[in-house]
């Protein structure tokens, strides 16, 4: 009896924080009614409403920052992970939501940027990584992706997309024939990859 208070205890941290999403239960549970039925406009309208109650609340600003990236509507989207990060900012996948609208949005800069500060919560973030490299590509820093990605494949030697964006900077490094060799890898492990079919044409 005594380990089962002792457990309790210790446990109280938690429960303190969970306990605050039991008050917004219903509406979570109702929104996800209408995700499953692709009724986006419906689940906003009710998290929404919540929100207007409890307007510094992680988890629905969270989930509206959700409800509205997979509506398609990026600035309210951009808004509610905003105050999510704010509520929590160690908060991996607050931070993982709000990098998702810059990617939308084409913000590059901004991608690496939050992609920085998730990697210096949780280093070695498998999406934060490779969404880095993707940042570092489409703003030229080849040698910085190509370094991201040799890291990364220590960690997932076969993994498709590092060994693709591997290949794809030495590409753009002019390092022909490293790039050749890094598609072929690519193509012993995933033969219909189309980026590295498309490359060694392009290299030939």
């Amino acid at each position: 009896m005594k380990s089962f208070f002792l457990s309790l205890a210790l446990l109280s941290p938690v429960s303190a924080q969970a306990a605050s999403y039991v008050d917004v239960a219903d509406e979570l549970s109702e929104s996800y009614k209408f995700e499953q039925r692709h009724n986006y406009k419906d689940a906003v309208a009710v998290i929404a409403k919540a929100q207007k109650r409890q307007p510094d609340s992680y988890i629905l600003n969270l989930r509206l920052g959700y409800l509205f990236l997979s509506s398609g509507i990026t600035a309210n989207a951009l808004e509610h992970y905003t105050r999510a990060t704010e509520a929590e900012p160690k908060s991996v996948e607050a931070l993982l939501g709000l990098m998702n609208v810059y990617v939308a949005k084409a913000r590059w800069s901004d991608v690496a940027s939050v992609s920085e500060k998730i990697l210096s919560i949780s280093p070695d973030h498998y999406a934060a990584s490779w969404n880095q490299i993707r940042a570092d590509i489409m703003l030229g820093k080849f040698d910085d992706g190509l370094e991201t990605a040799k890291k990364m494949l220590k960690l997932y030697p076969s993994d498709q997309t590092f060994l693709v964006q591997k290949a794809f900077c030495l590409g753009y490094l002019k390092k022909n024939t490293e790039a050749k060799s890094a598609y072929h890898n690519v193509l012993a492990v995933y033969p219909n990859d189309p980026t590295a079919k498309a490359a060694l044409e392009l290299l030939k």
